[in-house]
């Protein structure tokens, strides 16, 4: 018998497998995924209106669904050829089609100011030192 695990076991096989490092956002989606409902459906009884229920209960901007669903895309594109999980894509990409059509995913809104000298200053700074905090990293996991 295959195994069927949950959608969680999916994140976290996901999440422990990879030799690179996953984000902060992605990391905080995959989260919010594992605490769902949808976290400890089997993957073989996941299906579109699955995702799609379970987006329309995240109570956010078509932006972050339309992030959400990119994020998830990537585990279930990977759970059935890398382990043989019964997680069909198909399912996701039907699921994101629906989303499309019915408006709950989009982009960002268009900016209408740029950012001031102090706040590039302050994304500068913000960047720099996550450049070295991950230049450390890879020092504590020896």
């Amino acid at each position: 018998m295959k195994e069927d695990p949950t959608l969680a076991d999916v994140f976290d096989r996901y999440v422990r497998e990879p030799r690179r490092a996953i984000g902060r956002a992605k990391e905080q989606v995959l989260l919010a995924n594992l605490v769902a409902p949808i976290g400890e459906m089997q993957c073989s009884r996941i299906v579109s209106q699955t995702y799609v229920q379970f987006v329309q209960s995240l109570k956010v901007k078509p932006q972050t669904v339309e992030n959400d669903m990119l994020c998830l895309a990537a585990r279930v594109h990977v759970a059935r050829p890398a382990w043989g999980y019964p997680l069909d894509e198909r399912q996701r990409v039907d699921a994101r089609t629906v989303l499309k059509k019915l408006g709950a995913t989009g982009t960002s809104r268009q900016r209408d100011r740029r950012p001031t000298l102090d706040e590039l200053n302050r994304i500068i700074e913000h960047f720099a030192e996550i450049r070295t905090r991950r230049r450390t990293a890879h020092l504590c996991r020896r």
